[in-house]
């Protein structure tokens, strides 16, 4: 099974936000940012497999390290 395609360990997505919590926040911005969505709501995690043979290393055929994660939250509304 390829590194890409295994699902995040929950050590893995501690270490990712100790990452973004101890780096650094750049330029701040006059403007205020989104707040965040409330905890109540109802979350989904979806992961994207990537294909095998974008898994191995073409020049050496080394099967490629998983590099990091991205997070998003996006508020769905349905209709009723």
């Amino acid at each position: 099974m390829c590194a890409a395609e295994a699902a995040p360990s929950p050590e893995d997505k501690a270490l990712a936000q100790q990452l973004l919590a101890s780096a650094p926040s750049g330029k701040k911005r006059n403007r205020p940012g989104r707040a965040p969505l409330p905890q109540n709501l109802e979350r989904k995690e979806r992961t994207i497999h990537v294909p095998a043979q974008d898994c191995v290393c073409s020049h050496c055929g080394e099967a490629k390290k998983l590099l990091g994660y991205e997070t998003s939250e996006r508020l769905a509304i349905k209709p009723v």
